[in-house]
């Protein structure tokens, strides 16, 4: 089951604010490298107010001729690497559509061949039937029939979609593995009937024809023996056939590569007009920084060089807001109790406050997630997680706290709730159901799972495996708790 995680933008902005001593030294120090910086340029050439007044007909475009002719050659030399990489990119692209089947085969009246691969599950249920003591575990044994079956559809699919090697048929045909592989497709994936298509295109029909036959063979090949019984499931193939058809994704695919190609030609006249543009300014600059010497007052550059270090300072401190912001959505860890408890749709049955007392700036920070201000102190929240336990649980008292925390911890919060609980309810905690027996056993007895987690230190691929193994062995959730 498929579980979908929704990201609280507050929560998000919170979490990133608490970084917000990094955040401030950042920006002070970009600023300060690009203040610095501005001023070890342009302090040399000043002179102090006075003395600026006594020449003003030298104007501010002369006065910073030299950084100008700079900025024109650094401007030059980007476009150069830009054109230079334009450049790459429309030779690929001629080479790409030279080789393509895509490229060389008629959308119109386009040769395409296809196979339907079935797996058959003739020998399992015949197996099945012979052992079968009763018409319960006849039943139980279709169900693993089906199982089973529809693991080894989905080997096979992704096999045919992704594992095929070309090497071979790359020797025969001419054709790169990227080629042949962009030009076969598995679809209509059924776990009732247990089949799904494989349709590929070619230059020719006989070309296509290869092209099916080479993925075929080798799933015929494949060892799955570590997913089904290959005595008792076997990979079978029906409505082979080769034939004509009009391909209007095709057409789509050649004019958008022909409005890419187009894109990159005018993109590449447009940086050659730059460069040349450039080159033409940058004579003149030079031409005037010969008839001129740059004049500018204190006052000025002490301006430009404030400029620079409040724009240093924003680009740093956003630059780390951002990256890190990036890093939390992307590492896949719990950030609050809301997301976690809509991503699973569990029961809220407490949040436990962080020991940690927030001052001045960071207890304002943490205000700024409303999830965060309203928790209680931690006594307060046991004994509200009691209740809801209880509630939930209604006659059911052996209880399986677990979740991806490591044992100590859940062990500490397990002695927590049972000195805070006082209707007799008996927890047990299990740290790793996915590789620990003993854990499974314990998870076996209970009556009813609750699950912890930590803020900033739960990921959701672990909960999302601890959680399937609940629901594997039909054990009612009776909802969370998080720890901050």
């Amino acid at each position: 089951m498929e579980y979908r995680r929704k990201i609280s933008i507050r929560t998000l902005l919170a979490l990133v604010l608490e970084k917000w001593r990094i955040i401030l030294l950042a920006g002070l120090l970009l600023g300060g490298a690009l203040g610095f910086r501005k001023a070890s340029i342009l302090w040399p050439e000043t002179k102090p107010q006075q003395e600026a007044e006594v020449q003003p007909e030298i104007s501010d475009t002369e006065s910073v001729a030299e950084p100008v002719e700079e900025e024109k050659a650094e401007s030059i030399s980007a476009y150069e690497q830009e054109l230079k990489l334009i450049n790459e990119q429309i030779t690929a692209m001629q080479d790409y559509m030279l080789h393509s089947v895509l490229a060389n085969v008629n959308f119109s009246d386009e040769d395409q061949a296809a196979a339907d691969i079935y797996v058959d599950v003739t020998n399992a249920r015949l197996a099945a039937d012979t052992a079968a003591a009763d018409g319960a575990a006849v039943s139980a044994s279709n169900e693993s029939i089906e199982q089973t079956a529809n693991a080894l559809l989905k080997v096979l699919y992704r096999f045919a979609s992704v594992g095929v090697d070309w090497t071979e048929l790359t020797e025969e045909t001419g054709l790169n593995a990227s080629l042949l592989k962009e030009s076969v497709w598995a679809s209509g994936l059924d776990q009732v009937s247990y089949t799904f298509t494989i349709t590929a295109r070619g230059r020719s029909a006989e070309e296509a024809e290869k092209i099916v036959n080479t993925v075929v063979s080798q799933l015929k090949e494949l060892d799955w023996s570590d997913t089904a019984d290959p005595s008792l499931y076997t990979v079978a193939v029906r409505g082979f056939n080769t034939y004509k058809a009009v391909d209007s994704s095709n057409f789509s695919w050649h004019r958008n590569r022909i409005n890419e190609l187009n894109n990159l030609l005018s993109a590449k006249d447009t940086y050659q007009t730059a460069i040349n543009k450039n080159r033409s300014n940058t004579a003149v600059v030079k031409a005037t920084t010969n008839k001129q010497k740059k004049v500018m007052s204190r006052k000025t550059v002490l301006k430009s060089c404030l400029k620079h270090t409040a724009a240093g300072f924003v680009v740093g401190a956003g630059g780390v807001m951002f990256l890190y912001a990036l890093f939390l959505m992307l590492s896949g860890r719990v950030l609050s109790a809301q997301e976690f408890n809509s991503t699973y749709r569990l029961r809220k049955l407490a949040v436990l406050p962080s020991e940690k007392k927030n001052k001045g700036i960071d207890r304002l920070v943490s205000r700024i997630d409303s999830g965060a201000a309203a928790a209680g102190s931690i006594p307060v929240c046991l004994k509200i997680a009691c209740e809801n336990i209880a509630n939930e649980a209604g006659k059911e008292r052996k209880i399986l706290l677990t979740g991806d925390l490591p044992a100590a911890s859940l062990q500490q919060l397990a002695a927590a709730l049972s000195e805070q609980d006082r209707r007799g309810m008996h927890i047990e905690t299990a740290s790793d159901l996915n590789g620990d027996p003993e854990a499974l056993r314990k998870l076996e007895e209970a009556d009813c799972v609750m699950l912890a987690a930590g803020i900033r230190k739960s990921l959701y691929s672990e909960n999302d495996e601890i959680i399937s193994t609940v629901n594997a062995y039909r054990k009612k959730i009776l909802g969370s708790i998080v720890v901050r």
